[in-house]
């Protein structure tokens, strides 16, 4: 059996697929009626807006005819596309057909059939999404605002106008932008990375300008907030499928049901900010990490779409990752693939959480990598230890002014790798200006 990381890539396709189609399952939720029909004040008309059945409505898509894209049953191909699972289960038995059957089956409702296959996963992951955003909602009319001063609120409580109600042509601009990526998909039957990443930034660009609830105190909660979550976790669910077998996620046994882990990539970015002598030092090394998170994104999420990242500040970056069976040789082999990514003096201290039935552990989780950064951890370490080694036979040592990390000999200025990077950064500054002026 291959690899657990190159079976996800062998399944790359379809995986990104099922994201997308997690993303589109809300875009009936990106319209004023959504937002009307949840009102205090809503009309009867109003109230029948169903943002499930927004493929049935022809005038809902401004004219650009998405509608008619996302029910071709042409993508069945691409969508289940599935290479080497060793029990398939429902992702064989119930292929989805088009990306409509995520916008109309991602929910299950007494008298009508379970959802099943790829919109089963999806199911789970909205109902766990919206049992823990919604919670505090509490039921039936609680928190309605009025159609009229329907409201967006921050964090902290201050509201403000949904930027969709003012602005509606926003909508147009999302359907086009999402039919051009479709299409080049389609055509292609390929997915590239800068359709991926180019529908995934259109979503958190335009998602982000309106809400996903618009029921008082959850009125902060973005569109994007709300549809991130749920692809995120759905993402991680097929993942975990493909690597270990088809698994009900919504089986009557809640100890079956499926867990996620929360992949920690940390770094001391305060710590390696704070080794830079000049504000071009501090500038390079931020520019350093951005880059390095960067390529752990691009490996994570498209080249062996485990999940996606939920968070990010000076402890690191954290992604969703599956709950597979063997945990440890998932851990090694990611550690493989995203070893040597910098060119600076840090190394990527990397964990997976403990599993959990939602991604609330994430607050504990940050905590305690906060804790393991606060002690060095240094990249090349081996290189290093022959460093130390090679300086002790000298007069005396003590620590390099200039990177702060490595010993020197008292009688030299600084280490002699700085004297190597100096002497590379003038040959380079040499040629460049050569180049320029001859």
């Amino acid at each position: 059996m291959s690899d657990m990381l190159d079976k996800l890539a062998e399944n790359r396709v379809p995986i990104l697929l099922a994201e997308i189609g997690a993303y589109l399952h809300l875009i009936g939720r990106f319209s004023e009626k959504f937002i009307y029909a949840h009102s205090e004040d809503a009309t009867n008309a109003e109230r029948k807006f169903d943002y499930e059945k927004v493929c049935d409505y022809s005038d809902f898509f401004e004219n650009i005819r998405l509608d008619s894209l996302l029910k071709d049953q042409s993508w069945e191909s691409l969508l289940n596309d599935f290479k080497n699972l060793n029990n398939a289960g429902e992702l064989s038995s119930d292929k989805i057909k088009s990306f409509c059957e995520f916008i109309e089956k991602h929910t299950w409702k007494r008298g009508k059939p379970e959802p099943k296959g790829l919109c089963r996963i999806l199911a789970d992951a909205h109902g766990i999404v919206s049992g823990i955003d919604k919670a505090l909602a509490g039921r039936g009319e609680a928190g309605k605002q009025k159609k009229a001063y329907t409201f967006r609120a921050t964090a902290f409580g201050y509201e403000k106008n949904i930027e969709l109600t003012k602005k509606p042509e926003l909508k147009k601009e999302l359907f086009q932008k999402i039919k051009e990526i479709l299409n080049d998909i389609k055509n292609k039957q390929d997915l590239s990375y800068e359709n991926y990443f180019g529908f995934v930034s259109t979503i958190k660009e335009c998602y982000s300008k309106t809400i996903g609830e618009t029921r008082r105190p959850i009125n902060e909660i973005s569109l994007y907030d709300y549809a991130h979550t749920i692809a995120s976790l759905m993402k991680s669910s097929l993942a975990k499928m493909i690597i270990d077998g088809w698994q009900d996620p919504l089986t009557k046994d809640f100890d079956k049901r499926l867990r996620w882990r929360i992949l920690k990539i940390n770094v001391d970015v305060v710590g390696l900010l704070s080794k830079g002598l000049k504000i071009g030092d501090i500038l390079g090394y931020r520019s350093e990490i951005e880059k390095t998170y960067d390529e752990i994104k691009k490996i994570v999420e498209f080249k062996h779409p485990l999940g996606n990242e939920i968070y990010r500040d000076s402890t690191g970056i954290y992604f969703s990752c599956p709950d597979v069976d063997d945990i440890s040789k998932l851990k090694s082999e990611i550690i493989g693939k995203l070893k040597n990514l910098n060119k600076l003096d840090f190394s990527l201290q990397i964990e997976i959480s403990d599993e959990s039935r939602s991604m609330v552990i994430l607050a504990s989780e940050r905590e305690e990598s906060l804790r393991r950064i606060s002690y060095p951890h240094i990249g090349n370490i081996e290189n290093l230890k022959k460093e130390f080694e090679e300086s002790r036979n000298a007069d005396g040592e003590d620590i390099c002014p200039v990177c702060r990390i490595r010993l020197k000999p008292e009688r030299e200025n600084r280490c002699k790798n700085v004297g190597t990077d100096i002497r590379k950064g003038l040959k380079f500054g040499l040629k460049i200006h050569r180049k320029q002026y001859g």
